[in-house]
């Protein structure tokens, strides 16, 4: 290990009616194994909106056992866990749509990973955005391409769809990636969250880039608005691991 210890995010997002709001981040970046991180929404909290939860461990070996807040939402695995075994590192993205409302600093997600033991975590990541529904499609891989330390995860997406990338490495990522806008990079692990909005229907990647280039993961959660019909979809264009 190199010293991280689990990581948590936590993300609130808005939607429809246009335009799509960003609501808040919250991140947890413990430098000490831990079997449970619980990351705290600072902000309030509007009934209706979504909550996304990007986690990252360093290993390979333990999973997510839970993922709960205070306000009894029920957070679903939206992709993952996907692993870099080469650099051992694990990351999953779960969310919770339609929370109910919550004032500022009462709400509180905690992850808890399997194993007595500890765990060697890196990230939690907590984004809000207003009123999606469930992924249209999601993938994520721990490769699909990696050209001059910049990462791709691939995802089938609609038109007018809220994509949320999130990635981890062993350097810094240095910034968003081509279309998004950048949430959140933790302090001190450098993992980053970020997010954007397509207006035509095709094949979107998540992508970051790295500096230096190491091993990363980065994977791609797609959220239709409410009155939507989700058609959720596999994953495409995984790719292969790829790492330096």
């Amino acid at each position: 290990m190199s010293g991280y210890s689990n990581v948590v995010t936590a993300i609130t997002l808005s939607g429809p009616p246009t335009p799509i709001n960003f609501v808040q981040v919250n991140a947890a970046t413990p430098q000490t194994p831990q079997v449970s991180v619980p990351v705290a929404y600072k902000g309030a909290q509007t009934a209706g909106n979504l909550n996304v939860v990007a986690v990252g461990w360093s290993d390979t070996t333990h999973t997510v056992a839970s993922v709960k807040d205070t306000g009894g939402n029920n957070y679903v695995l939206a992709v993952g866990p996907t692993v870099n075994a080469g650099n051992p590192m694990s990351q999953s993205i779960y969310y919770a749509k339609n929370i109910v409302g919550a004032a500022a600093g009462a709400n509180t997600v905690t992850v808890t990973f399997s194993g007595a033991g500890g765990v060697c975590g890196r990230t939690h990541i907590g984004v809000q955005r207003d009123r999606f529904e469930q992924s249209a499609g999601w993938g994520g891989g721990s490769g699909g391409e990696q050209h001059g330390g910049r990462q791709r995860a691939g995802s089938d997406n609609n038109a007018n769809d809220l994509l949320l990338a999130a990635g981890m490495t062993y350097t810094a990522f240095t910034g968003a990636g081509a279309g998004y806008s950048s949430r959140i990079i933790t302090n001190p692990d450098a993992d980053i969250a970020e997010d954007g909005v397509v207006s035509t229907t095709g094949t979107y990647h998540g992508t970051a880039p790295t500096s230096p280039a190491a091993g990363w993961v980065m994977q791609l959660a797609a959220f239709k608005g409410l009155g939507a019909t989700p058609t959720p979809t596999a994953p495409t264009n995984l790719g292969r691991f790829s790492c330096r």
